[in-house]
């Protein structure tokens, strides 16, 4: 009697400790895999400096931003991912990089365009069944290359008088925000500001004898704002299952239909003797 009465506690604490392991569907979790694409507007300070370290041209541009990020759930509350993609700016070769292309068909300003692979990691503080809110902050590879005065003043195009290929490093960090309307797909927006340095390779000189040049330096410092889509793939573990709800419209007209039958009369009724 004793030993049966030892089992049955053990059994209930077992219930009660699975029963508390259980919890309710999230919109993050661990093992899941969630892919992001988004777009947006930014702003950054765009500052040039020469191979001796002196200052060039400093000014705040507008950018386009353009994303794909892929994050997986180490657990319920960290994730591990990379984010791809980049920035677009139109430069001014002559103020930022000490040029003298002629101005008449623009032939001085330059599509620069940045590419970064980072690896991310964040916090989701706060998640609920469609909500996910987190931070994160990445680190990462990153490139700057455009070139400028590709036209003639006949408007006709040409090999371009100035090119920049430049490579560095960066790093980002923000606040993200995911609202899932369906099991796998939501919306997303995030906020985020970012720092990155590219220097140009160094370039021997035509001159045997002669010091060569390291070229010029970038620093971008800025921010942005986008929005976009996001994907979710992986089952999540020990949820509690919902029980199913009826529909209240079946409810109802079930009740109605009910509620009709017992008013009913029978026309004819038939005794059995």
């Amino acid at each position: 009697m004793k030993k049966n009465r030892i089992l049955t506690i053990g059994l209930a604490l077992l219930l009660m400790v699975l029963g508390a392991l259980a919890q309710a569907p999230k919109a993050f979790y661990k093992y899941c895999v969630v892919t992001s694409i988004t777009l947006g507007p930014g702003k950054a300070f765009y500052t040039t400096r020469s191979d001796d370290g002196k200052k060039v041209h400093s000014e705040l541009l507008d950018a386009s931003i353009d994303p794909l990020i892929t994050e997986y759930g180490l657990t319920d509350k960290i994730g591990l991912g990379l984010s791809r993609g980049g920035e677009n700016f139109n430069v001014d070769v002559n103020k930022f990089y000490k040029q003298n292309i002629p101005e008449d068909t623009y032939g001085n300003m330059m599509w620069a365009s940045t590419k970064y692979l980072t690896f991310d990691a964040s916090y989701h503080y706060f998640t609920t069944k469609r909500l996910d809110l987190s931070f994160f902050c990445g680190l990462g590879y990153y490139k700057l290359s455009g070139t400028a005065g590709n036209t003639n003043p006949d408007m006709q195009y040409q090999d371009p008088l100035f090119t920049y290929n430049a490579k560095g490093g960066v790093i980002r960090s923000g606040a993200r925000v995911r609202w899932y309307f369906s099991k796998r797909f939501g919306f997303m927006s995030m906020i985020y500001g970012y720092k990155g340095l590219v220097k140009e390779p160094y370039k021997r000189s035509p001159i045997s004898d002669a010091k060569g040049s390291g070229g010029f330096s970038t620093t971008l410092t800025g921010a942005g704002y986008e929005m976009g889509i996001c994907f979710r793939i992986g089952k999540q573990k020990n949820v509690k299952a919902e029980a199913p709800k009826a529909p209240k419209e079946k409810k109802k007209r079930r009740e109605r239909n009910d509620d009709e039958n017992n008013d009913k009369v029978p026309l004819f009724s038939l005794v059995w003797d």
